[in-house]
């Protein structure tokens, strides 16, 4: 595996991308676990090469929900061993469709102290990690999988004057939160909360701004190694998120880039048969100055 880059100009800020590790991942019936060590051990070896910043993991960190004893502890040392040689290094992690919310969650608290940031609560993907280098700025937003009715629309019910008048309710109080279902309400309403904030920090002084989701979007290409939803009713557009300098995707396992802003790093091992001639990667991500355009 190796980390991919445009020729480096003047830049500020350097960040890793990596997703869909899959810990504890069986390939028909044999277990990868010594193989994903390899990959973790390849990371840290990527990431002792240059400054980085940061390193955006975009979720899939296990590959079942109620993960292997093996898996959990690999990824424990992982951060470890990230934390211990790199403690500058803030280390962006989200829930991926085959995570368990809760479990990936766990000591979420305690690991921010440690500059590890964990958001499996898609509530939570509103305030971002802000990354400063120098006099350079960047808002790291973390937005894991959306499940349906993870977020929540306010809807104010119809009525008329009279009613209102008779019951002496404000619009406010009658408003009544919606659980949203598909992807597209749950992505469309997440984006336009995002695109919010990222506006007000941006009024605020902060150059840069950085989206990492676990997703599957329109003209993305999959491979046999995903958990794909039946037909296309499930698949969003990455143009919602067109306002951010770079967006760090993960749930396809093929490396590729989806939109002017947007990649999906890929798997870091094959996972299927289908993937057997893929090159995989990491990929290195430069913010420039002034310009904010990111170095692929």
């Amino acid at each position: 595996m190796t980390d991919t880059g445009l020729p480096r100009r003047l830049g500020t800020m350097k960040l890793l991308h990596l997703a869909d590790l899959h810990l504890g991942r069986l390939f028909h019936e044999r277990s990868l676990i010594e193989d994903q060590q390899f990959i973790l051990d390849q990371v840290l070896e990527i990431l002792s090469r240059d400054d980085y910043r940061a390193l955006l993991l975009a979720g899939d960190i296990y590959d079942r929900s109620i993960p292997s004893a093996e898996a959990v502890n690999l990824f424990s040392s992982f951060l470890s061993n990230l934390h211990s040689r790199f403690p500058q290094l803030a280390i962006c992690i989200i829930a991926g469709n085959h995570d368990s919310p809760d479990r990936l969650a766990f000591g979420r608290e305690l690991f921010q102290s440690m500059n590890i940031h964990i958001v499996s609560d898609p509530n939570q993907s509103f305030e971002p990690v802000i990354l400063t280098d120098g006099n350079e700025s960047c808002a790291v937003f973390l937005l894991p999988f959306l499940y349906p009715g993870a977020l929540y629309l306010t809807e104010v019910p119809q009525q008329s004057d009279e009613v209102q008048g008779n019951r002496g309710d404000s619009v406010e109080s009658m408003a009544e939160p919606r659980g949203l279902r598909t992807q597209q309400e749950l992505i469309t309403e997440a984006s336009r909360r995002l695109e919010v904030r990222r506006q007000a920090l941006a009024a605020e002084g902060i150059q840069h701004s950085i989206l990492v989701a676990h997703l599957f979007t329109q003209g993305g290409l999959e491979t046999e190694s995903e958990r794909i939803f039946l037909g296309t009713a499930e698949q969003v557009d990455v143009r919602l998120f067109s306002g951010f300098n770079y967006v760090a995707l993960g749930h396809l396992h093929r490396p590729q880039q989806v939109a002017p802003n947007a990649w999906y790093a890929g798997s870091p091992l094959a996972y299927s048969f289908g993937e057997a001639d893929q090159e995989k990667r990491c990929l290195a991500v430069e913010l420039q100055n002034r310009s904010g355009t990111p170095g692929l």
